[in-house]
């Protein structure tokens, strides 16, 4: 048996454990590289290691890495307990979810594309990470999770003061709650002081 990313090449450096049962031959390939396409051709061999002359091609494509596109809620209280929803894909089978160093409290796999998780303990802006048969999610401005020392929330604004004492406000800001009078409003958390933290 040849396995190999090239339709025209032949790579030795898998490994091959096949099985016989009932005139069937099953194989069982370790080594591959998530998210590529493989080629994979078989040849019969008899007992005195005489090759056949006919061959059967085919090719198979691994699984992706898994991959986060979004976090919410993407705050929360330093003490942990917030439930978020992870977005993503390839995300089925996770065998974890993490803050920062830290694992999820508790973290239940939805679908391939999304994961509900509770946050641990932590402190400031940490990349939420799954990991899954395939690999570990990368890091990125999507896959974040910011610990709130203390927050302050009114009917459509809040604002919090964090780990490195900024004090950072989002919502609505019709008459200036944010503390920025020109932001009419902001899904994002607008930085609008600092405690010196």
């Amino acid at each position: 048996m040849c396995v190999s990313t090239s339709s025209t090449t032949c790579a030795t450096t898998f490994t091959v454990a096949a099985t016989t049962a009932a005139g069937v031959t099953t194989a069982t390939l370790t080594g591959l590289t998530a998210n590529t396409t493989y080629f994979v051709t078989v040849r019969a061999r008899d007992a005195a290691s005489n090759n056949s002359t006919n061959t059967a091609t085919g090719s198979t494509a691994t699984n992706p890495l898994p991959a986060v596109s979004s976090v919410v809620a993407a705050s929360g209280p330093a003490q942990g307990g917030t439930t978020v929803t992870i977005t993503g894909t390839t995300l089925t089978g996770a065998t974890s979810v993490t803050f920062g160093n830290s694992p999820a409290a508790a973290f239940t796999v939805n679908s391939a594309t999304q994961i509900t998780a509770t946050t641990p303990p932590g402190a400031g802006w940490v990349d939420v990470s799954v990991t899954t048969p395939q690999g570990t999610t990368a890091s990125s401005a999507l896959a974040k999770f910011t610990y709130l020392d203390t927050i302050s929330a009114g009917g459509a604004s809040s604002c919090a003061v964090v780990e490195d004492g900024q004090i950072r406000c989002w919502g609505s800001n019709t008459s200036g709650q944010l503390g920025n009078p020109h932001a009419v409003e902001s899904v994002s958390r607008l930085v609008v002081g600092d405690t010196g933290g």
